[in-house]
Formats: C-alpha cells, structure tokens, sequence
C-alpha cells in the first residue's frame, strides 16, 4: 500500500470506498430520476476505466496515456487539470486521483502554481 493522501489504503479500495458512499447516498436520500442516471453512469465508469488503471498501477505497472485520458473521463472537465480545489468535496476528482495515484500534497501544487502564474500574468494582485 502507499499514501494517496487520503490515508494508508491503495488506490482501488479508495475507488470502492468513495462507490460506497455514493450508493449509500443514493440509497437515502431522494434525488431525482436525471440525477440518478448521471451518478449511476459515473460510477459505472469508474468501476470499468478507474478501479483496473488503479490496480495496473498498483502491480508496478507503468500507465498509458490512454490510462490516464480513461481515469479522467470521470471528472466533469475530462481531466483534473480543471477540477477543484480539495478544499470543496469531489468524489469523482478523488476517485481520479486514486485511479492514478496522485497524493493530495502533489495536487495542492498544481493549486499553487495556477495561482502563481495568473498573479505573474497580471490578472490579479496578491
């Protein structure tokens, strides 16, 4: 096992866990039929592209970019290079992350240098 900076658990049991969740969700809350299908299809996704890259990953094998385009086919901009912060709760950027092994700590760095580059850019001050 290694740190996904979600806690000491691998990345495909970090996959289940975050379905879990959402089934449980799904299971008591009241959400509407649209909705549902969204979320359904989603998780069906990471179930068929996320939860193999994660173990390909976790048996020391080196991922494709085919791998990593499939693990971020479940964000909602195609690609984790546009989703939010972790300060705002994500299941299907988290269940990404786990796909491809990305700590939170390296995930942060992309926040910061985002922010660096607008501030250099001009487009706002500090």
């Amino acid at each position: 096992m290694q740190y996904m900076g979600f806690g000491l658990v691998s990345g495909s049991r970090r996959i289940r866990e975050i379905l879990e969740d959402l089934e449980r969700f799904l299971s008591s809350e009241e959400v509407s039929e649209e909705l549902r299908k969204r979320i359904e299809e989603k998780m069906r996704v990471a179930r068929e592209n996320c939860i193999p890259i994660a173990k390909k990953r976790e048996r020391g094998e080196m991922l494709t970019l085919e791998d990593v385009e499939k693990a971020m086919e479940i964000t909602c901009w195609l690609n984790i290079a546009y989703c939010c912060g972790l300060y705002k709760k994500c299941p299907w950027r988290d269940i990404a992350l786990a796909a491809l092994g990305i700590e939170k700590e390296e995930y942060e760095q992309k926040e910061r240098w985002v922010y660096t580059l607008l501030r250099k850019k001009g487009v706002f001050k500090p």
